[in-house]
């Protein structure tokens, strides 16, 4: 095979195996709504009373840059000061 053929058909399974520019971008923007709802309670906990957020991360392979195709889902970690009451549970 000439390197050329190589690296076209290398670029071939990496559109394949990657989410679009599209998703890509749906994703981004529903993990960034997320996130800064999280962080609208971390700023005004009284806004959110029953749970006090201490830290909000983003894991997992969309953090890395590694998300596949067909399986676009973006983890978000909220760590809490407190455990929550089976009441709030049942919200």
């Amino acid at each position: 095979m000439q390197p050329i053929h190589q690296f076209q058909l290398i670029l071939k399974r990496h559109q394949d195996v990657c989410p679009n520019p599209v998703e890509q971008a749906a994703i981004s923007n529903l993990v960034s709504k997320v996130h800064h709802a999280l962080e609208n309670i971390v700023v005004a906990p009284e806004s959110f009373e029953p749970v006090a957020i201490e830290e909000i991360r983003e894991v997992g392979s969309y953090k890395k840059g590694t998300m596949l195709a067909k399986g676009n889902v973006a983890d978000i970690v909220v760590i809490l000061r407190s455990l929550p009451t089976s009441e709030l549970t049942l919200m």
